[in-house]
């Protein structure tokens, strides 16, 4: 187990693939953290309920 974990650390692609995701996560976070803001202003909901709306998002990443 060592030796392919250290085969896949050391593999160019690996890093690139990482580095794609760790932004694309990062992207994930500010659109939850929009769409919440953007319910609240928009549509009066209270905190909690447009913070559970915008959960929707990224419930739905996690299955598509």
């Amino acid at each position: 187990a060592a030796a392919s974990f250290r085969s896949g650390a050391i593999n160019f692609n690996t890093w690139v693939l990482f580095i794609q995701y760790a932004c694309c996560f990062g992207v994930e976070l500010t659109m939850n953290n929009a769409a919440a803001l953007y319910f609240k202003d928009e549509f009066g909901q209270s905190t909690e309920s447009a913070a559970a709306i915008a959960s929707i998002f990224g419930w739905m990443n996690l299955f598509a």
